[in-house]
């Protein structure tokens, strides 16, 4: 499964550096009478991508982008940002996706759409734009929290944990340095949480596990926010609540819990993670990390325990399948 990428629950990621020359974006809307058709039209490309026919959902999804539509328009950079649907054209350089990506996230961002103002906001600090517009990054990201955008969130709090000065080792200078307000990222990270934030609820558990800016390491608070994690179907947390049980960090050693958590995990996974014709060809080591902690538990567990932590598995995954 190719990172799980669906529109409908589109994780923004960074992107790299870029800057388009000569691409002209209309900004039209469509008319009135043109709306349903328009509205068909996006819904075929967002199923299109989702279904991972990306040249059907880029021809479907272009024409929306240069009518304006600001989702097609986000929904465009991110196929450009990935080369989906679209081929670099014989004797360009790769950086022309990007180029074309930051254009179109740029055209989404300024009529307001959360996703892509991330989107700009990394590009603008992370790939070494120069100067590196410190405040315009800042700005956009604040722009996409005025929405309430859990993600914004997340990265913002991340630029308030450490501050953003020049980059020495490029040489890359700041307009205007940001110094650090670790009181003030927190505040934004529980405010994702509460939104049910995977990206806030990792870091609220890691800051708790390693006891950084300010809050002492209590592994309890760590495996709580883990959990919330886990119970949102994040596969990576589950097999880690599984390794609090297995080795009593922040709770009761539980040898059932482990179990329940390690397969939960696994079935869940599925065939998703294991290695692809691709994977083999060039000799890439897929490992099963829950088939690896069940191996012992296996060993020692009584088998009713075994049947007892499978059948609270298969009733947690019951409770949590989507309506």
């Amino acid at each position: 499964m190719k990172n799980s990428r669906k529109i409908s629950k589109l994780v923004p990621t960074n992107v790299l550096r870029s800057c388009l020359i000569g691409f002209t974006i209309m900004t039209t809307s469509p008319t009135l009478a043109d709306a349903p058709k328009h509205e068909q039209a996006y819904q075929q490309g967002t199923q299109a991508y989702d279904s991972q026919d990306y040249e059907t959902a880029f021809k479907l999804l272009l024409p929306l982008a240069e009518q304006g539509d600001a989702r097609a328009q986000y929904q465009i950079g991110v196929m450009y940002r990935f080369s989906e649907g679209v081929k670099l054209k014989e004797g360009e350089a790769a950086i022309v996706h990007q180029e074309k990506a930051k254009e179109w996230f740029t055209a989404a961002a300024k009529q307001g759409n959360p996703d892509a103002q991330v989107k700009l906001a990394d590009h603008i600090l992370l790939f070494f734009e120069n100067p590196k517009k410190a405040t315009e990054a800042l700005a956009w990201l604040e722009k996409a929290v005025a929405q309430d955008h859990a993600f914004a969130k997340c990265e913002l709090a991340d630029i308030y944990f450490e501050g953003i000065t020049d980059d020495i080792a490029s040489g890359t200078p700041v307009d205007k340095e940001i110094k650090p307000d670790p009181d003030k990222a927190i505040e934004l990270l529980n405010s994702a949480a509460e939104q049910n934030s995977i990206c806030a609820l990792n870091k609220l558990s890691r800051i708790h596990q390693k006891g950084k800016y300010g809050i002492p390491v209590n592994l309890t608070e760590a495996h709580k926010w883990l959990v919330k994690t886990a119970e949102l179907g994040n596969t990576d947390s589950m097999t880690m609540v599984g390794d609090n049980y297995a080795n009593g960090h922040g709770v009761e050693q539980s040898d059932l819990h482990a179990y329940m958590w390690y397969h939960t995990a696994s079935e869940i996974t599925g065939d998703s993670n294991k290695p692809t014709p691709e994977m083999i060809a060039y000799g890439i080591v897929y490992v099963d990390h829950n088939a690896e902690r069940l191996k012992p538990l296996d060993e020692r567990m009584p088998s009713d325990k075994i049947t007892e932590a499978k059948n609270l598995s298969r009733l947690w995954i019951d409770e949590h399948k989507p309506k």
